[in-house]
């Protein structure tokens, strides 16, 4: 994200902040014995805890971590000592009091946001050479089915990606956010592209100038039944068919990535596809968020039941084998560069799905993972 973008955040952020310890005062000395010194004192903490992480979620999109947040209240004690400073710098020379309130508003804040951009947030690196812990989990296993939705199956996966009920088609307008995140990552000029997981090559229409399309797509009645079918060049039924010596300009998933059993086995794979400047880009639901859980629950999963009579749980159990953080996770860890959006709010537990962009392929640890024996 560009500073300026990052600073308009950082500022927003300050006036909400504000607002915030407002509101905890005011609520305090109405309902409360403290007076205004331990009212203050109890909206501080609020606030500055309500600042730290929509600031290390949305303005500079990083994860919120003990260390960071000691480091945020560093910054902001450093702040108040050069607000106290110039104040004394203000008596000391005699200055008009606004004189010196416009000084502390355009230094403090302009030294906080560069403070926090380049110390507090300053995401360390993962040592190079660990795996991080959730890769134990893979290759996972999928929940069997019952029989009873096994008979449904093929007929609902087909509905929910092509056709279905009010809920399916709101989802898939919903999802459309997805597809125009992923397309805006496309350079402008001719370009190869693999898809992975192609489903109903309904991704397809979104992008422009790609001068060779591929797609991994093993659920062949999906492809088959798709008119975009004569627009892809070769299709493969998984990674390990592509030929190593293919690469591309952009390896993408819509929708893919929670379904894979094993995962960073498969992203490893994929980012060596990828050209020197290449990039890997996913849009995926927010599995293990508060809010995609709601819209399952309670919007595509009643009628499922009303078609079925069967619990959907059970079917997204077998299908959505991993969460967000753990796509997260496995990305970072193949790539030096990676940027996360999500919808539509930007904080994860009320987002419905995420955008990951990642660049810069860590090829040792590719190659370890993801080559074929």
């Amino acid at each position: 994200m560009k500073v300026k973008h990052q600073f308009l955040r950082f500022g927003l952020v300050g006036v909400l902040n504000t607002g915030v310890h407002l509101a905890v005062v005011m609520l305090v000395l109405a309902n409360t014995p403290l007076h205004q010194m331990g009212a203050n004192a109890l909206a501080y903490l609020v606030a500055s805890s309500f600042s730290y992480l929509l600031n290390a979620r949305w303005s500079f999109n990083a994860r919120h971590h003990w260390p960071g947040f000691l480091r945020f209240q560093g910054v902001n004690l450093l702040g108040l000592c050069v607000s106290t400073l110039m104040g004394f710098i203000g008596d000391l020379l005699a200055w008009h009091y606004l004189l010196t309130v416009l000084l502390i508003a355009l230094i403090v804040p302009a030294l906080s946001f560069f403070l926090h951009r380049s110390y507090t947030f300053l995401a360390p690196a993962p040592p190079p050479d660990r795996r991080p812990d959730c890769f134990k989990n893979f290759p996972k296993v999928r929940p069997t089915l019952p029989q009873p939705y096994l008979a449904v199956y093929e007929q609902e996966y087909i509905a929910n990606r092509t056709e279905g009920g009010t809920a399916n088609r709101i989802a898939r307008f919903l999802e459309s956010w997805m597809h125009r995140q992923v397309a805006a990552t496309a350079p402008g000029t001719p370009h190869a592209i693999l898809e992975l997981g192609a489903g109903s090559l309904n991704h397809l229409p979104w992008e422009q100038d790609y001068q060779r399309y591929d797609a991994v797509e093993p659920f062949k009645p999906l492809v088959e039944a798709s008119r975009h079918h004569t627009l892809v060049n070769t299709f493969y039924s998984s990674l390990a068919e592509v030929p190593p010596d293919q690469y591309y300009d952009r390896v993408i998933s819509i929708a893919v990535l929670e379904h894979l059993l094993d995962l960073p086995a498969e992203i490893a794979r994929a980012a060596l596809h990828l050209n020197e400047q290449g990039v890997f880009c996913a849009g995926i639901p927010t599995e293990g968020a508060w809010l995609w859980s709601l819209a399952w629950k309670y919007g595509t999963g009643p009628g499922f039941r009303r078609r079925t009579g069967l619990d959907y749980a059970v079917l997204m159990k077998h299908e959505h084998v991993n969460t967000a953080d753990e796509i997260e996770t496995c990305i970072r860890y193949f790539f030096t560069e990676v940027t996360i959006k999500r919808f539509p709010t930007p904080f994860k537990p009320f987002s419905l799905y995420t955008f990951i962009q990642a660049k810069g392929v860590r090829r040792l640890q590719c190659v370890e993972m993801g080559e074929p024996q």
